[in-house]
């Protein structure tokens, strides 16, 4: 399918394994078949508010609202059916939404990258390797000519130490790499990809964050094995969860002791008995 701008309700709705579900098959393959739908969390409830100030502000006066009242609330529950098909904000986060595109917009890497493009393109291929049909809702997606391919992600911190982590953590780069491969697939242009990442607090830091050399690396062999591993449980109607086999505990090592130390002070009772008589 060629790229066209689709609301989510509608992306949804389209046949294929979606990154966010195949990521799971690194926990087990019993997890990826177990999935279901979670309510989504204040910080994504934000992050989603974000997207639209930043990729598509023409539509954040419509899509997000403000309410008042305390989340666990029958007043929010009530508000939240009458407006089933839009994103909910407290006053304090429709601000920070704000905030953090302003900061995206006033950064030279990111501004320069939004000049030109198109936001929340969704995409279908098939996986040529495993035949697993594929798709993906594109935040951010450069004329060819350009061939830039980005994503946004909102964060408290955006220092290696802390972005890199929950990059890793949550696999940022093989979802972008991910997508990337759909777009060469049904374009035969190999984009370049690349992260906007903003801090969702004051003083609403900016960084543009290429994914490449062992990182990119690292990201296509993580897709590559995911959708071989998917492929060969679809084939086999097998999906083990992460000990399919008897396995050794192992713990962290602050819980072990040294083979040196003297630990006769801790009250066990180290002797062994025998078998009784």
């Amino acid at each position: 399918m060629s790229l066209q701008r689709m609301r989510y309700a509608e992306y949804d709705l389209l046949p294929g394994v979606r990154f966010s579900n195949l990521k799971e098959v690194r926990t087990s393959l019993l997890h990826y078949k177990s999935q279901e739908a979670s309510e989504p969390t204040p910080s994504q409830i934000v992050g989603t508010a974000a997207h639209y100030a930043v990729f598509e502000p023409d539509l954040f006066e419509t899509e997000c609202v403000v309410y008042e009242e305390a989340r666990n609330s029958n007043k929010w529950k009530a508000f939240r059916q009458e407006h089933a098909n839009q994103t909910i904000l407290k006053p304090a986060e429709r601000e920070a939404a704000l905030r953090m595109a302003e900061a995206v917009r006033a950064h030279p890497d990111a501004a320069e990258i939004l000049a030109v493009g198109e936001a929340e393109q969704a995409l279908t291929w098939t996986d040529p390797d495993t035949g697993i049909g594929r798709k993906a809702r594109l935040d951010w997606v450069t004329p060819p000519a350009v061939a830039i391919l980005s994503d946004f992600k909102s964060t408290k911190d955006i220092s290696d130490h802390s972005f890199g982590r929950d990059a890793g953590k949550y696999c940022y780069h093989g979802q972008l790499v991910d997508y990337r491969f759909g777009l060469y697939v049904e374009t035969g242009v190999l984009y370049a990809p690349v992260i906007i990442a903003v801090e969702n607090h004051s003083p609403w830091d900016v960084r543009v964050a290429d994914v490449a050399g062992a990182e990119l690396t690292s990201a296509e062999m993580l897709v590559r094995d995911l959708l071989d591993r998917l492929a060969e449980a679809i084939a086999t109607d097998s999906w083990p969860g992460q000990f399919p086999e008897r396995s050794k505990l192992n713990l962290p090592p602050w819980e072990l002791f040294d083979e040196d130390r003297d630990i006769s002070d801790l009250g066990f009772n180290l002797e062994v008995r025998g078998e009784a008589a």
